[in-house]
């Protein structure tokens, strides 16, 4: 657990941060319809719940449970960000400085999401080899002697 720290703190607290201020900026948008705004914190919320998630099931040392919520934040966080590029390039109203901002937050936010995923894995990969065939349900629990020997 001790080598996904960075990787997986950094990715949690950086979509926490990038999202909440996603819900201060909708929320004080006066241009923004209602519907709308319901619907943009709705998505921002997901990202701050699996963000937080994350976080819980890193300090409890909850290795199956932070590889599922980071692979699941992680895939949200690269589908989300590859439509949103997408919508946010093609629209004329934005203005290039805009389009540049959030190239490269979908950027940062998708390599931490990569290397978290790979930090995860990692661990859980290392966590599985050092428990060693004895502690596997599945291993042998005593020596076979060939019979008939005598």
């Amino acid at each position: 657990m001790r080598r996904t720290r960075i990787p997986v703190l950094t990715f949690a607290i950086i979509t926490l941060l990038v999202w909440t201020t996603r819900i201060r900026n909708i929320i004080g948008d006066d241009d923004m319809e209602r519907p709308e705004k319901v619907g943009r914190v709705g998505l921002a919320l997901t990202f701050a719940t699996l963000a937080v998630a994350v976080l819980v099931a890193y300090w409890r040392k909850a290795l199956p449970a932070l590889a599922a919520l980071v692979t699941g934040l992680a895939g949200w966080t690269t589908g989300v960000w590859l439509f949103m590029s997408a919508t946010i390039v093609v629209d004329p109203e934005h203005s290039r400085g805009f389009k540049i901002v959030h190239a490269g937050l979908a950027l940062v936010s998708i390599a931490l999401a990569v290397v978290a995923v790979a930090a995860v894995k990692r661990a859980f990969a290392e966590d599985a080899s050092s428990e060693g065939p004895a502690d596997t349900p599945d291993a042998p629990t005593e020596t076979l002697v060939p019979s008939g020997s005598g």
